[in-house]
């Protein structure tokens, strides 16, 4: 028990030339007691200087070391050796104080003077007003961001004592002062009296060194001064670090242990990734080592290791840490937003898969992949659906698990969308997926950066070893010319950190690397499959062999449970069909008997589905829901005017059934495609941040085959129609021998509708107009620059306003007030002519366009203006790439508005000039924004124009530029 006593609040310590009161008592340690104190001020009598008093009066166990009753400091005999110790241990310390403070004055609290007085020593320090790390508070929500931050400035405040020669050897929460609040606060050591300079410690020679239990490394505690080191000193850090972590100090036994301190159920580590935990637990492993030779050597190597930490916590960087986290993140969420992937999570939902041997035998997946990727790359080779994909997948899902430094970080790449994008693809791809600090200056950077990592390898006991395995799934559907992508896939393999696992259907001889070839499934394998789900072995012998595709063995039980029946097929057609079929079923025994949404449901998986197979193969790529957007309009227009049952004879009578109450053709989109085709049936894919994909190739080709045959009925019934048509026509001019004019469209509704024509055309020339300004006009000229970027944000602003209130100008109004409009009549009132709805729609997609994404061009242009570097690497290539898009973007959109609206126009003159005065008046500059002739395009040069338009927008959104701007804003 601590009896010494201290000295009373008001007592007077009278030095020469300052008079210190005593105020109140700070601390205790076991060389000295430390006071808050003041002096008052020789000029300014009243005011007075705040200080820090620390007396030299060491504890003693036996209290043989006193304050006597004159307030002297006296020893028995048997102490004054130790208390001679410890005075010339507090001489040491004062004399290192001022040392230090010679020579890092802004960095080290000031040390007024010391005084002989009370048979004692006396260090008048300055006072800082800053509090002891042992008094500090938790900050909330970032506290393990703000302990690592403390740690980072702990080691700064110790760097200093080491370069310049000393050890500090008492680093515990009560030396340690915290100075300032927020960004500015710093840490400051206190306590100098067990300061050793490390030269003299080299020759032996030590006077005394505070041992806290908890806190001083063992070879400190033993007294053996031959190991005393810097990493003495880092093991009092790493001490401190976990008492900040929870809030406890070591016990004796962690001490002595070899093992690190269990920090399982730190609550400060909850919902951090095991990347954050395993980063912790090598620090304090490597911090607290009993042996001073497999510590941290100097303050520099263990900061690499926090600030990693630090880099794991904000989730940035292009490390081991940071790659396996993104994969892990990106695969989660892959499996967990796709119900047709959540088997992964099932071990008992995967089905047994093998590869042949050259000499006829086969083994499982993890043995064989193991065990080839120890000598390098290799390729799963096999037909489509033979669970090629799902290997990889479920490779990537087990190796995920659990994080480690020395087992490899396993990242899948999906090729699906490749096409022609160069030799950086599958790093880009990698990339696009972290988070980079300030330090990374761009995408060129970054990929220097993460070849680096790719060129290191693991360290282990057994010797080095690779840190990355990427599985690329998809090698066949890659599109355009695969030549860069082999480049890159070889130069990877090259690379000692990584190794590849690749799939593709057929043998890939352009690559050095072993093939493994999955085998079919067994017999076995299949019957007890289909035992496990009580359904019976199929007795064709063609499906026999189709069930030993895993892919189509899914599909035939998945459709005899979703039918609640055993299932009869012959082959793949009719197995698909009836996996299709039995999807349908299960959606709609969810619903009421009866329910009319069971026809959405229908025509959400035979009609929808197979036009969004065709838009997929078109692209050849995943599709954004914009892409998808569009496309589920047309269908949403074919279901709402009640043509559909035109040419699918079962839907007559229930277009609203089909529409579900939506109003809409965007509350259709989200009840059919994301709701429906997403989430609930899983027959869309869609990979994080990017798009959709149906579930599988074997699925996706059935479904162009049904795309063709509605779309075969499509154009015979329109050719039936225009026959019948045409025979009528015949007709009655042979009857009747003259020409009966067709009834106008109801002239207000007319006007209207022209109204919104205008608008979308007013809309984008006054965007096309201003921006091709700005391109054109000096960054230099301040003044013309900032107010043409004003005027097209003010424009954009208010284009974008008007089509989220579906107001005039908007695809969703017109299309209301075209339905109004042919209720009314055939053609309009002025010339006579039917309005062209697919152009009136493709001039209001390009509106649209117009407004959602000349705003973010903007964005980047001043990004570029204000970043020189970056100006000079892209600021010309993506000028030039902007200006043939605006180029592009106004000979189309001529050529639309002429094509749909002034063809009525100029029949308008004769017959209401005030009116026709009116339009042309509002339309005014913005009806010829091209210098093209826009007189009388036909269909195939509106065609033409719209090809041109999408090439020129898609080289736009492939530069560089855009990514970096991306990946930066977000």
């Amino acid at each position: 028990m601590d009896n010494r006593n201290i000295l009373k609040q008001g007592s007077h310590l009278a030095f020469p030339c300052m008079d210190c009161e005593i105020e109140k008592l700070i601390g205790k340690g076991s060389n000295a007691i430390v006071y808050l104190g003041k002096y008052e001020d020789s000029l300014s009598k009243g005011l007075f200087h705040r200080v820090v008093i620390k007396e030299l009066f060491p504890y003693h166990p036996e209290n043989l070391i006193r304050r006597n009753n004159k307030g002297f400091i006296e020893a028995d005999e048997s102490a004054k050796e130790y208390f001679e110790l410890q005075r010339k241990s507090f001489e040491c310390g004062n004399e290192i104080h001022l040392k230090m403070l010679e020579k890092y004055p802004d960095k080290i609290g000031s040390n007024i003077n010391t005084f002989s007085a009370n048979g004692t020593f006396y260090s008048v320090l300055g006072f800082d007003s800053g509090k002891s790390l042992d008094k500090r508070q938790p900050s909330g929500k970032e506290e393990l961001r703000n302990i690592v931050v403390l740690l980072l400035d702990i080691l700064d405040a110790v760097e200093i004592f080491h370069s310049a020669g000393y050890l500090h050897l008492d680093i515990s929460p009560d030396n340690i002062l915290l100075i300032g609040d927020g960004e500015s606060q710093r840490v400051s050591l206190i306590d100098y009296n067990s300061i050793h300079e490390i030269s003299k410690l080299k020759s032996g020679s030590a006077l005394y060194c505070s041992a806290k239990d908890g806190y001083t490394a063992p070879e400190v505690i033993s007294g053996n001064i031959a190991s005393f080191s810097e990493s003495s000193d880092i093991y009092s850090v790493t001490a401190v670090f976990y008492r900040l972590l929870m809030g406890k100090q070591l016990t004796f036994y962690q001490t002595l242990r070899k093992t690190p301190p269990d920090i399982k159920g730190c609550p400060l580590l909850e919902d951090f990734p095991d990347t954050v935990i395993s980063r912790v637990s090598l620090i304090l492993r490597r911090g607290l080592c009993t042996l001073p030779s497999k510590r941290y050597k100097n303050c520099e190597s263990m900061r690499r290791d926090v600030c990693e930490l630090l880099s794991r916590i904000d989730g940035t960087g292009i490390t081991h840490e940071a790659l396996w986290e993104s994969s892990r993140r990106i695969l989660a969420k892959t499996i967990d937003t796709n119900p047709s992937l959540h088997f992964l999570k099932n071990e008992t939902e995967l089905y047994p898969t093998r590869f042949a041997y050259s000499d006829g035998t086969n083994n499982c997946l993890s043995e064989t992949i193991d065990n080839h990727l120890k000598n390098g790359s290799a390729i799963i080779n096999g037909a489509a659906g033979m669970g090629k994909t799902t290997a990889l997948l479920h490779m990537a899902l087990t190796k995920t698990r659990h994080y480690s430094p020395v087992q490899p970080a396993v990242i899948y790449v999906s090729l699906f969308d490749y096409n022609d994008n160069g030799e950086n693809f599958i790093k880009n791809r990698i990339l696009e997926n972290l988070r980079f600090d300030r330090s990374v200056t761009g995408m060129e950077d970054a990929r220097s950066r993460l070849v680096r990592e790719f060129n290191t390898t693991a360290k282990t006991k057994n010797g080095e070893k690779f840190k990355y395995l990427l599985l690329i799934d998809g090698f066949n559907e890659a599109d355009g010319n695969t030549q860069p992508l082999v480049n890159e896939i070889l130069s990877l393999s090259q690379m000692p950190g990584v190794r590849i696992l690749m799939t593709s259907r057929t043998e890939a001889e352009f690559l050095p690397f072993r093939t493994l070839k999955i085998v079919p499934l067994a017999e076995n394998d299949i019957r007890n499959v289909l035992a496990r789900k009580n359904l019976i072995y199929p007795e064709s012998a063609d499906m026999q062999e189709l069930l030993k595709t895993p892919l189509m063995l899914s599909m035939y039980c998945r459709a005899a449970i979703n039918k609640n029946k055993q299932l009869y097929c012959n082959n793949a057609d009719e197995l698909v069909a009836a996996y299709l079929d039995g999807i349908c079923e299960k959606e709609i025994q969810s619903l009421p008997e009866n329910s009319p949404k069971r026809w959405m449901i229908d025509a959400a998986v035979n009609f929808v589905l197979p036009f969004i197979c065709k838009e997929i193969s078109d692209r050849n790529k995943a599709v954004t829901d914009a892409d998808l957007l569009n496309m589920v309009k047309k269908c949403f227009r074919l279901v709402s005017s009640g043509r559909l049952s035109r040419f699918i004879p079962k839907y007559v009578g229930h277009s609203k059934d089909i529409c579900a109450d939506a109003k809409t053709a965007d509350e259709w989109y989200g009840m059919v495609v994301i709701k429906l085709l997403w989430h609930k049936t899983g027959l869309l894919i869609k990979e994080p941040d990017r798009g959709y994909k149906v579930m599988h190739d074997s699925l996706q080709e059935k479904l162009l085959l049904d795309y063709k045959k509605i779309h075969k009925k499509i154009k015979k019934q329109n050719v039936f129609i225009g026959s019948i048509s045409a025979v009528i026509l015949c007709a009655l001019i042979i009857t009747v021998g003259l020409l009966i004019n067709p009834e106008p469209y109801d002239t207000e509704l007319a006007r209207t509708y022209l109204d919104s024509i205008v608008v979308a055309q007013v809309q984008s020339g006054r965007a096309i107009s201003t921006f091709d300004k700005i391109l054109h006009t000096d960054v230099k000229d301040i003044s013309g620059y900032e107010s043409l970027l004003k005027e097209l944000k003010s424009d954009l602003d208010f284009h974008r306003e008007l089509l989220r209130t579906d107001g005039m100008g908007s695809t969703e109004k017109t299309e209301i007030i075209y339905n109004q409009l042919i209720k009314t009549g055939k053609v309009m009132p002025w010339s006579g002519k039917a309005v062209n709805e697919a152009e009136v729609i493709s001039l209001l997609e390009l509106s649209e366009d117009i407004a959602e994404n000349y705003g973010t061009y903007i964005d980047i242009l001043e990004f570029l203006n204000e970043n020189e570097e970056l100006n000079l690497r892209f600021g010309d290539e993506f000028r030039n790439c902007l200006e043939n898009k605006i180029c592009a973007d106004a000979a189309l959109s001529d050529a639309l508005f002429y094509s749909s609206c002034t063809v009525h126009l100029d029949n308008m003159k004769k017959i209401e000039p005030q009116v026709y005065e009116y339009y042309w008046n509002t339309i005014g500059e913005n009806a010829d924004l091209s210098s093209s002739d826009p007189l009388n395009p036909d269909k195939a040069a509106i065609e033409k124009l719209k090809k041109d338009c999408a090439d020129k927008t898609n080289n736009l959104n492939k530069l560089e530029i855009i990514t970096i701007h991306r990946r930066i804003t977000q």
